[in-house]
């Protein structure tokens, strides 16, 4: 590594970074981002509470104090960075494009990746107080009346606004339930009178009952460096609907949170034993489970 006083945060870079985005990766689109300063703290976790207080208030009288009861968990964030080298050769004989781009873009796909299994590797029975586990008769790929996905999706908002007092506003689920469900004879049946033939997100989305409904693509090859390639996705078999705010905050309850700090996201280097430039995408991150009654896992849809 070269000398801290070597060390260039590239804003040309880090803007392209930013805004680099994949179709493949959905994990902070269902955890909000919420930026933070310190590497580790405490965030809120809030517990329902329908309670109607005493409100009336006397002629000179005083307000009745209330007050919002929430606990406690404390995030700890993760330090992800991956660099490479470009040399001056390779920028000779790369004509096609920018090769500090390319670089830059290849290195910030891989470090969202592992953004998005962080995020859906929350997606498990022990996360989420609220749930159902499919019978082998009822898989959504069997496309069966039995398997009928809506009578199990419209409890499930039911159940979340009931334990929560939020209604779902968002749903994912893996994209071979997603090609299951856009064959399934229920939902087939819902659309069959209008314009429409095909079944999209969107339609889903109106069909479920929630604002937006996202379809997870990411691959993960999980083989060992040299090994035969063992690819499958990041998500999968399972469907899951929660609920986001509109303005993330650690004081707004939220069904995950994306704890992140604002570090530089690109720097570069010259290294002169090499005859290259270095380059380094970095984020320091911590995916938390903060409200766990807004969410509901269906396990073993495939």
């Amino acid at each position: 590594m070269p000398f801290k006083g070597q060390l260039h945060v590239d804003q040309l870079l880090s803007n392209i970074s930013v805004k680099y985005q994949s179709s493949e990766f959905i994990g902070m689109k269902l955890f909000p981002e919420v930026p933070v300063i310190k590497d580790s703290d405490k965030y809120r976790i809030y517990a329902p509470n329908f309670r109607l207080p005493q409100t009336l208030k006397a002629n000179k009288g005083v307000a009745q104090q209330h007050y919002f009861e929430a606990s406690t968990s404390t995030y700890i964030l993760e330090d992800h960075a991956l660099k490479d080298y470009i040399t001056d050769d390779d920028i000779d004989n790369f004509d096609q494009a920018d090769l500090r781009v390319d670089t830059t873009e290849e290195l910030t796909d891989v470090i969202l990746r592992r953004v998005e299994k962080s995020v859906f590797d929350l997606m498990t029975t022990t996360n989420w107080s609220l749930g159902t586990s499919l019978a082998a008769t009822g898989l959504w790929t069997l496309d069966t009346v039995q398997s009928n996905p809506i009578p199990q999706v419209d409890p499930a908002m039911s159940v979340v606004l009931l334990n929560s007092g939020y209604t779902p506003n968002f749903g994912v689920i893996s994209f071979l339930g997603f090609n299951a469900l856009k064959s399934h004879q229920s939902i087939v049946d819902r659309i069959k009178y209008t314009q429409t033939a095909i079944v999209t997100e969107d339609l889903l989305a109106s069909l479920f009952g929630v604002p937006n409904f996202y379809v997870s693509k990411a691959q993960l090859d999980t083989s060992d460096l040299g090994r035969t390639t063992a690819v499958g996705p990041i998500f999968s078999d399972k469907c899951f609907f929660g609920w986001r705010p509109t303005r993330p905050s650690p004081k707004a309850p939220s069904s995950g949170y994306l704890f992140r700090k604002n570090v530089p996201m690109v720097r570069r280097w010259r290294d002169e034993e090499r005859n290259a430039e270095g380059i380094e995408v970095r984020m320091k991150y911590s995916a938390r489970v903060v409200a766990s009654l807004t969410g509901y896992l269906i396990n073993n849809i495939e």
